[in-house]
């Protein structure tokens, strides 16, 4: 990793001791309060789940599996209010840590109710599908270095069909959701001009001549073998091309997704601006798992946004 990478910013100590850890453990009070309603009650609709379905055995014997369900379902029924102030408190503890870093990093930051940055461009360059069902949270944006940016997460779903058959031979149309895209979209202005449209995409191997982009844009050669083995990069110029796509851009793309084996990136340059996908989960700024502290969440977060800036670094042709 790189020194920028490294190195967290002056101050971040006292930081995290006087703004993150109250956060984090007013949620964990919050979420052990949380586990022990799910417990309390669970326990409570499981027993009357229990002697209900005993009841109905007695009665009718023959339908036993339904005697047998009353319990999962009471027990589970009992469950969900707990589970719900479960996830209302990791989303309020996320937003709220998100906020924390970035007023501290001097950025701005909107959970919710905001204008996603270049969403229509980022579905017009294909890095993204449109959907049926769209939801935006945790917008940041600021300057870095003189490089204004935004990046912000996007969950986004289609409407799909398909035909069920029953036992009996009936036939019916089922709607279901599907999940085409969750993580976030990262633009910039670009600072140097350029004319072309360049796609850097994820190589499909023998596919990659099904290839949409393929149709307006040619193949460009790389000159990264380890970049080449992940992306197929496709431009209207080639000239260019290689000039937007070099060796130091690279390098920074790959890093963006190099804090999580499930994430993968797509970028475009287009109409001025570097438009960057990382597809993965909403996890990007710091994994709430159990092991988490409020030191390593801010450290994950903090790194996370190390990483961003040292891209758009790499934007200005600091090396």
């Amino acid at each position: 990793m790189s020194r920028l990478e490294t190195e967290l910013p002056e101050g971040f100590g006292v930081f995290v001791t006087e703004k993150i850890k109250p956060l984090f453990d007013a949620f964990k009070s919050t979420r052990a309060s949380s586990f022990a309603q799910i417990t309390k009650f669970g326990t409570i609709g499981g027993i009357a789940g229990a002697l209900a379905g005993f009841i109905l055995f007695m009665v009718k014997p023959d339908i036993w599996p339904a005697s047998l369900a009353l319990f999962f379902v009471s027990a589970g029924i009992g469950m969900i209010p707990g589970f719900m102030k479960l996830s209302k408190a990791k989303n309020s503890f996320s937003q709220s840590h998100i906020s924390a870093i970035a007023n501290f990093l001097q950025l701005d930051h909107q959970p919710s109710g905001f204008e996603p940055v270049q969403f229509e461009k980022f579905v017009e360059l294909g890095l993204i599908a449109k959907g049926d069902r769209r939801s935006f949270s945790n917008l940041v944006s600021g300057i870095h270095d003189d490089t204004s940016f935004s990046i912000y997460h996007a969950n986004i779903e289609e409407k799909r069909t398909r035909i069920t058959t029953d036992s009996k031979g009936n036939t019916r149309t089922e709607t279901y959701w599907v999940t085409v895209f969750n993580g976030q979209l990262l633009h910039s202005p670009y600072p140097r001009k350029f004319a072309c449209t360049t796609i850097i995409a994820r190589d499909q191997g023998w596919f990659n001549f099904k290839s949409r982009f393929g149709k307006s844009m040619k193949p460009m050669g790389l000159a990264s073998p380890k970049f080449e083995k992940l992306f197929e990069v496709y431009t209207t110029d080639q000239v260019e091309g290689r000039f937007l796509v070099d060796p130091a851009f690279m390098t920074r793309l790959l890093e963006l997704e190099n804090n999580n084996k499930q994430r993968q990136t797509t970028a475009a340059f287009f109409e001025q601006g570097v438009f960057v996908t990382l597809q993965g989960g909403q996890e990007y700024f710091g994994q709430l798992d159990d092991k988490a502290t409020a030191l390593s969440l801010a450290t994950q977060t903090v790194t996370a946004f190390q990483r961003v800036f040292h891209f758009l670094n790499a934007l200005k042709g600091n090396h």
